[in-house]
C-alpha cells in the first residue's frame, strides 16, 4: 500500500497526498527521506489552493512520465494548466520555487518569458508591479552602453 504525506498549509488546511506523487519536490523528498516517521509537514507560506494546483501538476506529470493516457495530449494539458488568474499563477511560482519542483518551475518561467517577449521595460514594470527606481542619469547610461538594444 502506498504511503501518504500530510501537509498543513498557511490557511491551516490539512491535505493528504501519496508520497510518490510528491517526489518531484526536492524539498518534500528531503523531508520525507530524513524523517521516515514524519506525520505532517507545515507549509507556512503556501495556501491550500496553491498546493492543490501544485499537486495537480505533480500528479499529471507523473502520469505523463509513465506514458499514461495523457501522453498524447501533453501540449494541450500544459496550456490548460497555465490558464489561471495572475495572483494564483505567481503563488504557484513561489511554491514551485520553495518546494524545488524543477519541471513546474521551468514551465512557469517559460510562460513568463513568452509573456515578456516583445514588451518594453515600461510595460513590464506596469504588468509585474515593479517600481522604476532608476534615475534619469542611470537610464541614459544604460541606453548609452547598450545602444544596440534601442535601435
Amino acid at each position: 500500500m502506498e504511503s501518504n504525506i500530510t501537509l498543513r498549509t498557511s490557511d491551516d488546511k490539512i491535505l493528504t497526498y501519496p508520497r510518490d506523487t510528491l517526489r518531484l519536490s526536492l524539498y518534500l523528498n528531503r523531508k520525507m527521506t530524513t524523517s521516515q516517521n514524519i506525520q505532517e509537514i507545515h507549509l507556512e507560506d503556501i495556501h491550500s489552493q496553491t498546493m492543490r494546483k501544485v499537486y495537480k501538476f505533480c500528479e499529471d506529470k507523473s502520469r505523463i512520465d509513465r506514458g499514461g493516457e495523457m501522453s498524447d495530449k501533453i501540449d494541450t494539458y500544459f496550456v490548460q494548466f497555465l490558464d489561471m488568474k495572475e495572483d494564483l499563477f505567481f503563488s504557484v511560482v513561489a511554491a514551485a520555487s520553495f518546494l524545488e519542483i524543477e519541471p513546474l518551475l521551468d514551465l512557469l518561467c517559460q510562460r513568463i518569458a513568452v509573456d515578456m517577449k516583445g514588451h518594453d521595460a515600461k510595460h513590464l514594470r506596469s504588468k509585474y508591479h515593479i517600481e522604476n527606481d532608476l534615475t534619469t542619469d542611470q537610464v541614459k547610461e544604460i541606453k548609452q552602453k547598450r545602444q544596440w538594444m534601442y535601435k
